[in-house]
Order: C-alpha cells, then sequence, then structure tokens
C-alpha cells in the first residue's frame, strides 16, 4: 500500500500462521520480530511528543497448546515490564475464548490484568462460534484511574468499530485505528 511500510512477522506453524501490520511509513517507529513461545509477535515502538506506544500484534494458532502459550506469555511480560510506555497495545487472533470460564482463559486474563491491560473487547467476535477469539488489551500508564463512564464509552467504541469490521470482512482482516477523542 502506498506509504505504508509492511511488517511481518514470518510466522510458521501453519499455512494461516502470521501477523502483518501496515504502519504509516511518515511514522518514526521501530519494531523487531520477539518470540512467544513457539508464536512470533510483532512488538512495534512508536515515540511521539515525548510518549511511547507499544503495539504488540500476536497469532496464536489454535494447533498450539493453550496452556503452553499462557506460561509463555508470562516470561513476555517479565521481559515488557522493564519497558518504560505510556502506553501498550496487545491486539491478536489468541484463539483463547474470553467468554469461556475455563480455566485457561482465566488464567490468560489474570495474567493480563496482574500487569495493567484492560480488555477492549468483551463481546463476540466470532458469530459462527458465539466466542471472543481476537483481542484488544490497553495499558495506558499515564491515567492512574479512569472514571467509569469514559472507559466504558471508549470500550464500546471499540467493540462497535470490531464489529462493523467484523460484519464487513467475515473476520479475515482486523484493522485498529485507535484515535483520541474527546469524550
Amino acid at each position: 500500500m502506498k506509504d505504508y511500510d509492511l511488517l511481518y512477522n514470518e510466522g510458521m506453524v501453519n499455512r494461516a500462521d502470521g501477523v502483518v501490520v501496515f504502519i504509516k511509513s511518515c511514522m518514526r517507529y521501530t519494531y523487531e520480530v520477539v518470540d512467544i513461545g513457539r508464536c512470533k509477535a510483532i512488538e512495534i515502538k512508536i515515540v511521539e511528543r515525548g510518549h511511547t506506544l507499544v503495539i504488540t500484534a500476536i497469532y496464536r494458532s489454535h494447533e498450539l497448546i493453550d496452556v503452553d502459550f499462557v506460561d509463555d506469555f508470562f516470561l513476555y511480560f517479565n521481559r515488557i515490564s522493564s519497558f518504560t510506555t505510556s502506553f501498550h497495545v496487545i491486539v491478536g487472533d489468541i484463539n483463547i475464548d474470553i467468554l469461556n470460564q475455563s480455566v485457561i482463559a482465566s488464567r490468560y486474563l489474570d495474567l493480563l490484568y496482574e500487569n495493567g491491560f484492560e480488555a477492549m473487547i468483551t463481546t463476540i467476535t466470532r458469530p459462527e462460534s458465539a466466542t471472543c477469539l481476537d483481542h484488544i488489551f490497553l495499558k495506558d500508564d499515564t491515567v492512574v484511574f479512569y472514571e467509569d463512564e469514559t472507559w466504558d464509552k471508549l470500550k464500546r467504541k471499540v467493540e462497535v468499530d470490531l464489529r462493523c469490521l467484523i460484519d464487513a470482512f467475515s473476520a479475515r482482516f482486523l484493522t485498529v485505528n485507535f484515535k483520541t477523542e474527546h469524550m
């Protein structure tokens, strides 16, 4: 795409493996492909006006053992705990249904919540299976407390935007566009 750089994680678990991120060429960023166990994630750091945004884009194949992934994700959090960031977004098709009350879903969510991340999507992302396998988690270190009403508005906006994308693209493509709006 014109005016965009393409970042690819070179996933090799199966034919569907891989993460592709398009980022505007004019942005100042660095990135690396990081291993989270057998998953390869793209970790992008964008610095703008004294703030650092980290985006971790990941795909976990359903073929990989979910318990192993959560253990490896724990090790990833040990690595990123030293990051000095204003915002960190974890986004991807993780293939763990967070609507399910399973032990593995609870461990996964607990790990994210304990590390300061908040789920931006808590509704069905795969209508055919009534599951939430596609996740966006946000950690914002610039604000200590959110007013519940503001946080709820932001979550609803992300959920509505995702629902429109899923309907339009049959859950094959995911575009995340974070905009700063006065709420």
